[in-house]
């Protein structure tokens, strides 16, 4: 039965905690019903300290400013603005519309972020040429003339070349000034593969690596790692190793490898945050035993059908205890067999209701590599909290005669 009841009987307090229930386009809608609803929801901080303006940056923000669409009155708690174009400024413009725009309008903001392509080669030519600024956090309270090191939030490490003292330089450099770094991207290109590199690889962590991660243990939220050397997977150990001692603050891992071997060392330590974890292969999950109970979301993103069929995923999944959504990336082979692949992914369904519990989101991608068959290549299977497994209706589509 519904039962009519007026909002406005409701003390204040009650009506906020209702809001803080919503997701962010719920309480956008409730902020329009009256008046008192929009105070209370703009003058709250858990609701309005924070906002992310995912389609603007630096130059459509100002537009809105100029056309009233934004009004600094109306944010009487706004203490961070992110701003997440995809249009990415350089740093001198950067520079030039934040000079434009009036911040300090909004009294309580103190930080604002925002997208940019800031490579330090322009800066510093000596040097840095693998060092790329992705996101800049600047305090618009405080008088600035220029964009640095300082400012970086989010950051991507080129590594192609081997001079290891130029790298280890630069890295502590960035340890040392860097002191808003959230995200951190590693790319580690293929002239680091090879036996006989090794000791420029230890030269990196030891000297380089080491010192940068030691640097960010307070800030470091966030990093990304791309191995690219398909035979040193020491590499993969080694950071997460060090990223473990350091950075105890993470709370997303993701790490690409092309690695080719199946084992990894059994424990890399413990990250008490981490909440978000990407490995490449299945070997990977069981070096983070000491987060099986922080880790709720978990991805494997290259597994070859015939590992994952020997593998215990009904053990994983009573292992990872706050887990709440999964995703896995299986590569099938059925070169030789092509009609045979369709009943090896219809199966899964089943398997995967009665391997995950009730409450958890699964999907499984499968990559079929055929030669007969060039439409079927993708085949998902996807599992809704508190739902069945389902092959996804688009996919069904392509099998063709496998239906």
């Amino acid at each position: 039965k519904s039962i009519n009841m007026d909002m406005n009987i409701l003390p204040n307090e009650v009506l906020c905690i209702i809001f803080s229930c919503l997701d962010e386009k719920s309480i956008q809608s409730a902020s329009k019903v009256c008046k008192l609803w929009f105070d209370l929801i703009r003058s709250d901080l858990k609701l309005s300290s924070h906002v992310c303006l995912v389609n603007d940056g630096l130059k459509e923000f100002q537009t809105k400013l100029e056309n009233s669409e934004w009004i600094w009155e109306r944010w009487p708690v706004l203490r961070s603005l992110e701003l997440r174009s995809f249009l990415h400024p350089d740093v001198l413009e950067a520079t030039r519309l934040v000079k434009l725009i009036n911040f300090k309008h909004c009294e309580t903001l103190e930080k604002v972020e925002f997208n940019v392509t800031f490579n330090l080669m322009e800066f510093w030519q000596n040097h840095h040429s693998f060092v790329y600024i992705k996101k800049l956090t600047f305090n618009p309270q405080v008088e600035m003339n220029s964009f640095g090191l300082e400012h970086a939030s989010s950051m991507d490490l080129r590594l192609y070349d081997l001079n290891k003292d130029k790298i280890c330089k630069a890295l502590e450099l960035i340890g040392d000034k860097a002191k808003c770094l959230q995200n951190l991207s590693i790319f580690i290109g293929e002239s680091y593969s090879g036996e006989n590199l090794r000791g420029v690889v230890d030269v990196l962590i030891k000297c380089g690596f080491s010192s940068l991660f030691k640097a960010l243990n307070c800030t470091l939220e966030s990093i990304y790692f791309r191995n690219s050397t398909e035979d040193n997977y020491y590499l993969d150990y080694d950071l997460l190793k060090l990223l473990s001692e350091y950075c105890k603050n993470l709370t997303e891992i993701v790490v690409k490898s092309d690695i080719n071997f199946y084992r990894f060392p059994s424990s890399i330590g413990r990250f008490q945050y981490l909440k978000n974890l990407t490995v490449p292969k299945l070997c990977y999950v069981e070096s983070f035993a000491q987060n099986y109970d922080t880790i709720t979301y978990l991805c494997v993103d290259k597994i070859d059908m015939i590992k994952l069929k020997k593998y215990d995923l009904r053990a994983m999944c009573q292992n990872f205890k706050e887990l709440r959504k999964c995703c896995f990336q299986v590569r099938v082979n059925a070169v030789n067999n092509p009609g045979h692949y369709g009943s090896i992914c219809y199966e899964w369904p089943k398997i995967i209701d009665e391997t995950f519990q009730e409450w958890h989101e699964v999907k499984f991608i499968f990559k079929v590599k055929t030669e007969t068959y060039f439409e079927a290549e993708t085949v998902i299977v996807t599992k809704l909290p508190y739902q069945k497994s389902v092959i996804d209706q688009e996919t069904q589509g392509t099998f063709g005669p496998l239906s």
